[in-house]
């Protein structure tokens, strides 16, 4: 009899994994919009580190520090590979390739035009993907680019939404949104306002000068 319940209960485990693995879901809760941290910090009381962390310091040369607070409980995949990055000193020496006054500045392509990336690319962690991330794309808010309409093809492209408008609000739930700028922002104003000339396709989005990310940096605040 005891035997025959152990053997039940193995087989149902089984079946519960099986299915978990079929339909490609997982323990994932993402948390509401209002329940992530959004608090603000002084830049002055961030000190780099070599901890892993949830806070990173953009220091972007001629223009000053932004600091990044990251949020693992809404997107872990794309905040593990940025964590990665950022411990490999990626995205140091790299520009802001697009930049869109009132929309968003975007960098993190080690080729410098849009058409580079990292090695490794991620599945998108955003609702029409089928993955629950619910940090919408607000003013301040850091989310992965991708090409095209390829949904799992992110891998080190990043932006940072400048203004809260029906462009930036569109892209809820397909984009994945995974941080937010906790300080910083005038330098991110600052970005956006640089004076730009068209690309190939007719788009004004390419800095006149460049505008370099001197390191990217681990940070924590100092007790």
């Amino acid at each position: 009899m005891k035997s025959r319940r152990i053997l039940s209960l193995t087989v149902a485990l089984v079946l519960c994994l099986s299915a978990l693995v079929l339909s490609g879901c997982s323990t994932h809760k993402a948390p509401a919009f209002a329940e992530l941290d959004f608090t603000a910090v002084d830049p002055a009381a961030c000190v780099e580190t070599d901890e892993v962390t949830t806070l990173v310091k953009l220091f972007v040369k001629d223009f000053g520090d932004i600091i990044i607070r990251l949020y693992p409980e809404a997107a872990p995949r794309t905040v593990a590979n940025f964590q990665k990055l950022v411990s490999e000193h990626f995205y140091d020496g790299l520009t802001f390739h697009r930049v869109m006054k009132d929309f968003m500045v975007q960098t993190g392509d080690p080729d410098g035009d849009g058409t580079g990336g990292s090695e490794d690319e991620i599945k998108g962690e955003f609702n029409i993907n089928g993955f629950e991330n619910n940090l919408k794309h607000i003013r301040g808010t850091v989310s992965m680019a991708r090409r095209g309409n390829d949904n799992n093809s992110a891998s080190s492209q990043f932006f940072i939404v400048h203004k809260t408008n029906s462009s930036s609000t569109n892209l809820n739930g397909k984009y994945a949104s995974f941080g937010y700028v906790i300080a910083g922002m005038e330098v991110v104003d600052a970005i956006a306002s640089v004076p730009v000339v068209a690309t190939d396709r007719g788009e004004m989005s390419i800095p006149k000068t460049a505008v370099t990310i001197d390191t990217v940096r681990f940070v924590k605040v100092a007790e």
